[in-house]
């Protein structure tokens, strides 16, 4: 039986789809829920947490090699289409600013349609992107292509990270998230040895950009066996339904656990992310107080920025958008995409060779995201992070060095050296904290906004990296080296740990400052 204030109406005063209209419920209530629903995840069977963590983090697999596919099918295509410098520029820097807009797609689809969905709208992008591509007979539909490759890329670093996070136990949340990261450095490492594997293939660069066709469909498929998470559906007012998954999870009834929850469930109504709801006896879904369509609701994702900081989650917000900005100023995918313009520029005469060496830097990002998944857990967030910025302001000073002497070796031992401290920890705990920082009523516009701007820093890095070398020759990396020294103190001064923290408990800490 739900109590009077679970059946009452939503106030009409509060605009829907802002968080204020978020939750109905007091917020103690809602954190008593979200440990509780903490401790389901706990008791997941192993084979059901390993599929999960694997088929969603598929998303950031196709991530990192439709980005990464593109350096060396533009050897071939350039030259098979026609296209200009100025053109190929457009066609890299597409991809990034596509992922700016597939950033709040994928944060209104989660909204309105829960994680499964979104994860397969993920799988039809990364399939619809390449296809173009493969089959584009001039330059506009390539970039079309490359643009809906960009707009997969936004939305899988949206709900990607945050499914995985939800699903996630507390003490092993690090590790299953930066799964994702470990993916993408897996899907780079592999379109630079299948773009070299397709050299001599007749039509080559249609094969380089079109081989991620298969992943595509597989993640698209997904949604036939990814479960919804417990989370939304309780914040969408399906307690029934959240109890059926928890129990299909962990193949039994927690007699104990559901009852809570069922206390829970007449006790209180948690909202969801930007719709108010209110609870009912049913399973079936909730319906918003209004209906909107996915553009309607990104404007409201946009606007009500200003809400999550009335709601007091307004120091999250502001310390990840930071993150998000460090995490790319720092030259850390310029380093990748210009790895081998500058071994030429320091003696590589061959471009073959140039872009094989290169390889060596996604080798080693894979390598150190590796190590940094086996330990965020142990080590945390924040000392890593303390661990990045120095270390790899100290490599950019020798790289400096090493592209002034025209030391090649140098300076490919230097690139590895940095990119292997930004993968052990930036990269790692870039998406894990934005899966944790926020409450269901800000995940959406707050964590669409912090990886809106994290493609738009990695796009400007990227557009300015060279331009930035020519005027300042090798004093540039000491530039890249004073922003890393700044994103270390930012880290030391701001930044909370929040390993092994249940998910209600980090973000309580940012609610009331108290960050320890």
């Amino acid at each position: 039986m739900y109590s009077e204030q679970a059946e009452q109406a939503p106030n009409p005063d509060v605009e829907p789809c802002s968080p204020a209209a978020l939750s109905t419920g007091s917020e103690d209530d809602s954190y008593v829920l979200d440990d509780l629903l903490g401790k389901a995840t706990e008791r997941i069977r192993m084979p059901w947490l390993t599929l999960i963590a694997i088929l969603s983090a598929l998303g950031g697999f196709l991530f990192g090699y439709d980005l990464a596919l593109i350096g060396g099918a533009l050897l071939y295509l350039a030259e098979d289409l026609g296209i200009s410098h100025v053109q190929q520029e457009v066609l890299v820097s597409a991809a990034k600013y596509g992922a700016c807009v597939g950033a709040y797609l994928g944060a209104a689809s989660m909204l309105l349609y829960g994680r499964r969905i979104s994860i397969a709208l993920n799988g039809t992008l990364f399939t619809l992107g390449p296809i173009l591509m493969a089959v584009a007979p001039w330059f506009g539909v390539l970039l079309a292509g490359r643009i809906l490759v960009g707009v997969g890329v936004g939305l899988s670093a949206v709900v990607v990270p945050a499914y995985l996070g939800e699903m996630s136990p507390p003490s092993k949340r690090g590790r299953i998230v930066a799964l994702y990261e470990v993916m993408l450095g897996t899907g780079m490492l592999a379109a630079g040895l299948v773009d070299t594997a397709l050299g001599k293939v007749p039509n080559n660069w249609r094969w380089m950009v079109g081989a991620p066709i298969p992943f595509g469909i597989l993640l698209m498929l997904s949604y036939l066996v990814l479960p919804e998470s417990p989370r939304w559906l309780v914040s969408k007012g399906r307690i029934g339904a959240a109890k059926a998954v928890i129990e299909r999870l962990q193949g039994f009834k927690d007699s104990s656990l559901m009852q809570n929850i069922g206390g829970e469930e007449e006790m209180t109504v948690v909202g969801g992310a930007g719709v108010p709801v209110t609870a009912t006896p049913s399973d079936e879904p909730t319906q918003p107080t209004n209906q909107h369509g996915l553009l309607v609701t990104i404007v409201l994702l946009v606007t009500s920025l200003r809400q999550v900081v009335r709601n007091g989650e307004g120091r999250a917000l502001i310390i990840m958008v930071v993150l998000s900005c460090f995490n790319q100023l720092t030259a850390s995918t310029s380093i990748i995409n210009y790895g081998p313009t500058l071994l030429e520029q320091v003696g590589i005469k061959s471009k073959q060779n140039a872009i094989l060496m290169s390889t060596s830097i996604a080798a080693c990002k894979l390598f150190a995201v590796c190590i940094g998944t086996s330990v965020v857990d142990g080590l945390g967030r924040r000392l890593l992070l303390l661990f990045g910025s120095f270390s790899g302001a100290l490599t950019m000073v020798c790289l400096g060095i090493a592209v002034h002497l025209q030391q090649p070796v140098g300076t490919l031992i230097c690139l590895c050296v940095f990119i292997i401290t930004f993968g052990v920890s930036w990269a790692v705990c870039f998406w894990v904290q934005v899966s944790e920082f926020f409450s269901m009523q800000s995940k959406s516009p707050a964590s669409s906004l912090a990886t809106s701007l994290l493609f738009l820093f990695g796009a400007l890095a990227d557009n300015a990296f060279l331009s930035l070398i020519d005027l300042l020759g090798p004093l540039a990396f000491g530039v890249f080296a004073i922003v890393g020294v700044v994103s270390g103190l930012f880290v030391w001064f701001f930044v909370p740990e929040t390993k092994g923290k249940p998910l209600h408990v980090v973000q309580k800490m940012f609610k009331t400052g108290q960050m320890e």
